[in-house]
């Protein structure tokens, strides 16, 4: 038990000596004593009357020695049952129980546990002292105190019971405590004050075996009321906002809960590897991709529930472009098509073809009558107002110029690899003005410059020289700088 709160209890009653046979009452959950038996003492265990208690708990304040236990259908414990300081014993049975004590002397704490849902309030206890619950299921504790000021309720649990057996009578030894906390309880008003009916706390069975004790005990001295009843079913809802955006996205999570027993406890997994205990937390989302957001909450009796739902990030705003065809004689007649990624739909569509017209559309009909290069583009705005752009050039009576983006040296024998677009089958590089001596079309995207020595020479280590492809159809490349 909870020594310091006994401790107090003890020295605020006398101590009466057990001289031979002596008879007491125990009440439901509320604890009576102290008794100091003597070798020799004995004492008879009879219910009282104010709750009918579900068994008789023995608690050895001090002391320790051989005892004998025996009930009224005259079961009883064997020579080898032993009181220890410390211990705390229950028993499940009809009373009466009758302790014979042989040692140097021992100090007991009694009283008699209220199993699950008594029949009605457990009102005016009597003593500011501890009351022993035994739970076998989920209850929610309701209580109240005419105590002004803010009268709370500590609370212990017996987190194990070991099953013992002695002679032909069975009993428990229960240990395992652990302080849940203090708990706020109700202030009563008026002559009745026995109508507890505001949430305090929530017991259950946590023991693994038949039942777990609960030991509650006023934070002052002061009496109080108590009932206790089934909770309510547990419910809870969970939502995220916004629930699609382009990254970062920040997101307000929002949980409620009702029924069950408080007070309750959240934990989020928003999906990309994040979790918050918080019960409204914001989270932010760094990259693109769909996320399943989870939210658990669990009460203090265990109970639990989820929700969940998923968060659509897109990724920056960015646009491709096309024309097709790209060229060709006039009048020419051009598909345009704009395909937008990441940002947040709706998108907006600004064509311009570069000939004075305009469009709208996302995916234009354009009609080029006049020969010439133009330079078309799109640019496309989404939700949020965000904007990107693309082009897509169309050539209408000229070729298409060949573009070189990259260069890359190839050894065993000396190479050059040509990297671009629009190269054509029979195209020729010049490096410095300088013709290459063999050029290997691969496909549009790349070329290969061969002959070794010969085309080493021609770039000279520490020489930056332009790079020109020009092709078959008069097509030519701007000039690309490169040194080797």
């Amino acid at each position: 038990m909870r020594r310091a709160r006994f401790a107090s209890f003890i020295v605020a009653l006398c101590l009466p000596c057990i001289g031979a046979v002596a008879q007491v009452t125990y009440n439901g959950g509320r604890s009576g004593g102290p008794l100091v038996l003597y070798s020799g003492d004995s004492v008879r265990f009879e219910a009282g009357a104010n709750v009918t208690p579900d068994g008789l708990w023995l608690s050895v304040y001090a002391g320790q020695g051989s005892a004998i236990l025996r009930d009224g259908a005259g079961h009883q414990t064997g020579a080898d049952f032993y009181l220890h300081s410390g211990d705390l014993l229950y028993l499940q049975g009809a009373p009466p129980y009758t302790l014979y004590f042989q040692g140097g002397a021992v100090t007991l704490l009694y009283g008699g546990t209220v199993a699950n849902v008594p029949p009605k309030p457990i009102c005016g206890v009597g003593l500011p002292v501890p009351v022993l619950l035994k739970a076998t299921k989920v209850s929610n504790i309701q209580a109240q105190t005419p105590q002004t000021g803010s009268p709370a309720l500590g609370v212990t649990v017996y987190q194990t019971n070991q099953a013992a057996h002695s002679g032909d009578l069975d009993y428990a030894l229960v240990g395992g405590a652990k302080e849940l906390g203090a708990f706020g309880i109700e202030v009563c008003g008026g002559g009745g004050c026995c109508d507890p009916n505001t949430y305090a706390f929530a017991v259950r069975n946590l023991s693994g075996g038949s039942f777990t004790l609960y030991e509650v005990a006023p934070l002052a001295s002061f009496t109080f009321d108590w009932d206790a009843a089934p909770p309510p079913p547990l419910t809870c809802q969970a939502s995220a906002a916004p629930t699609s955006g382009t990254a970062p996205l920040a997101v307000s999570f929002t949980a409620s809960a009702q029924g069950g027993s408080p007070p309750f406890s959240w934990k989020w997994n928003f999906g990309d590897g994040a979790t918050s205990t918080q019960k409204n937390p914001t989270h932010t989302y760094h990259g693109a991709g769909t996320y399943k957001w989870k939210m658990t909450l669990t009460d203090m009796a265990g109970a639990t529930l989820q929700k969940g739902g998923q968060i659509q990030v897109s990724g920056a705003l960015s646009v491709t472009a096309s024309a097709s065809p790209r060229s060709g004689d006039p009048p020419l007649a051009v598909v345009f098509t704009a395909t937008p990624t990441g940002g947040t739909p709706p998108y907006s569509f600004d064509w311009d073809f570069g000939d004075g017209t305009l469009s709208l559309e996302q995916n234009p009909v354009h009609d080029f009558p006049q020969p010439g290069q133009y330079d078309c583009r799109v640019t496309v705005a989404d939700a949020q107002a965000r904007a990107a752009m693309a082009t897509a050039p169309v050539y209408v009576g000229i070729p298409i110029p060949p573009q070189v983006s990259d260069v890359r040296i190839l050894t065993s024998p000396f190479r050059l690899k040509v990297l671009g677009t629009d190269f054509q089958a029979g195209c020729s590089v010049t490096l410095g003005g300088v013709p290459a001596p063999l050029v290997q079309f691969k496909n549009g995207q790349k070329l290969v410059l061969k002959k070794g020595l010969a085309l080493k020479n021609l770039v000279p280590k520490g020489t930056p020289v332009e790079i020109v492809v020009t092709n078959p159809d008069g097509g030519i490349s701007d000039p690309f700088p490169f040194e080797r």
